[in-house]
């Protein structure tokens, strides 16, 4: 949102991704900067497992022991968000968008399938 303050940003990562770079949730904290993340936790390299299987080859290394990432949410000063439905999700993003500061949505296989 700093290159257009007046555009919503949702940015979209995958458990392992995401924590390549969730320490920039402090500087979107420190600047004050609404920003969305949509974190698919599927405790998984969720793609590259799939891939493995269909391949015929039997996945390795790619199940993952993930943080808490609502309590790293908070720990950096943001919102956490961890809807049950594809209701809640929608109600979340709502929320996100009107907050004036990053909020986290972690989002489970669960609620797609459920």
């Amino acid at each position: 949102r700093v290159a257009c303050p007046d555009r919503p940003v949702l940015a979209m990562a995958g458990d392992y991704g995401v924590q390549y770079t969730i320490n920039e949730l402090g500087t979107a904290a420190e600047l004050a900067k609404p920003l969305i993340i949509l974190l698919w936790n599927n405790d998984a390299l969720g793609q590259i497992r799939d891939d493995m299987v269909d391949k015929g080859i039997q996945p390795n290394a790619v199940t993952l022991i993930n943080p808490d990432f609502a309590a790293l949410a908070k720990a950096y000063n943001c919102d956490a968000i961890r809807p049950q439905t594809l209701d809640e999700l929608t109600s979340a993003i709502k929320t996100g968008l009107a907050a004036e500061r990053p909020v986290v949505i972690e989002v489970r296989p669960a609620i797609v399938k459920g």
